[in-house]
């Protein structure tokens, strides 16, 4: 579960940092994201996320000018799959396991909270 601390800092288990030099390694950590994501299949969809997936690539490039002084250029793109969060009513509850009403309640506190992540 995402969750915040009382000091207002953003707390996110399993949380990978990897720093990547090429297109390659980019596309490794990829992949090892892709296998730990976690799918079921809902009444809407088959391969349904099950969890929030968040791959942020972080740019950086230094580059001298004609003087010689050195420019240092950043940029931030992220890559959010959020988990799929199904409306349900009290009558369905008896159609969902008690771990299945787990889930969904994580899901959407989650959810309010994602936002923070990716600023």
């Amino acid at each position: 579960d995402i969750r915040e601390s009382k000091k207002g800092q953003i707390m996110i288990p399993g949380l990978v940092d990897v720093e990547v030099r090429n297109i390659s390694q980019v596309f490794e950590v990829l992949a090892a994201g892709a296998k730990a994501r976690s799918i079921a299949a809902t009444d809407m969809n088959e391969y349904s996320s099950r969890s929030h997936t968040i791959f942020q690539l972080q740019l950086c490039q230094c580059l001298e000018d004609n003087n010689g002084t050195n420019i240092i250029k950043q940029g931030k793109l992220s890559f959010v799959d959020l988990a799929g969060s199904e409306k349900w009513k009290s009558h369905q509850l008896s159609k969902f396991t008690s771990e299945r009403i787990r889930e969904l309640t994580s899901i959407n506190k989650s959810l309010s909270t994602l936002g923070k992540c990716i600023a």
